[in-house]
């Protein structure tokens, strides 16, 4: 059994949420987007599920697209990443966010209120 720890989803006074939301990741030096789907998301991090690969301390932009119920909102942040799992055909990915809005991060604090 495959049991995930993580520094960046286990943040000292923040709890995780398991959500599903659609990640854009932008490689600066191709000027390309790697989609991928977070597993798990608090205020510092993010797991995230992409078929592409990324090497541990690589920065990048990543947008992340919120939908809860009929709500879109979209999170811009800087990324790094942290620790990568291979799974069979996928690559989890948790990253640290060290870019961040103040507005985004308090979404983030506030999102069990949101998911009710």
């Amino acid at each position: 059994m495959n049991i995930y720890t993580s520094y960046a989803l286990k943040p000292k006074s923040y709890q995780s949420n398991d959500v599903r939301w659609r990640v854009l990741i932008k490689d600066k030096n191709e000027n390309t987007f790697t989609p991928g789907i977070t597993l798990k998301i608090s205020v510092d991090g993010a797991l995230v599920e992409t078929l592409g690969y990324f090497s541990v301390q690589q920065i990048f932009p990543m947008m992340i697209n919120v939908r809860i119920n009929q709500i879109k909102y979209p999170i811009y942040t800087m990324a790094e990443v942290q620790r990568i799992v291979l799974k069979k055909y996928r690559y989890h990915i948790d990253v640290l966010f060290k870019q961040i809005l103040p507005k985004d991060k308090q979404f983030l604090e506030n999102l069990e209120d949101y998911l009710i």
